[in-house]
């Protein structure tokens, strides 16, 4: 049996290396788009902060309510409300919009290829 000449086996190893990259940047893509799915959950957390904090008569309501309440009782609210309010989210994103449609002016998250 003859061995393979050089120009075979680099022709496999180029074939191998090239599933491989294919590989790479498909699972690349996907941690791309994980990865961006959390930082715009973090983005628009901060831009509710900066919305929060632009209104002082909100911030000094909320300081009052911490006061009246006290704290542990503060807490229990802010529980429930943050609960209300993921399921709002999830009923209004079930039944306020079509499925899979993107707000207007938000594009599909870049894929990486």
């Amino acid at each position: 049996m003859a061995e393979p000449s050089r120009s075979d086996i680099l022709a496999r190893r180029r074939t191998v290396l090239v599933e491989r990259s294919r590989r790479l940047r498909e699972t690349l893509a996907m941690e791309g788009v994980r990865i961006g799915g959390q930082l715009g959950i973090l983005d628009r957390g901060f831009a509710m902060a900066r919305q929060f904090t632009r209104q002082p008569l909100l911030m000094a309501g909320v300081a009052a309510a911490l006061l009246y309440l006290r704290p542990f009782r503060a807490m229990k609210w802010a529980a429930r409300g943050a609960l209300l309010f993921s399921v709002g989210r999830k009923l209004y994103s079930a039944f306020g919009s079509r499925p899979g449609a993107r707000p207007e002016g938000r594009e599909d998250p870049p894929t990486f290829i």
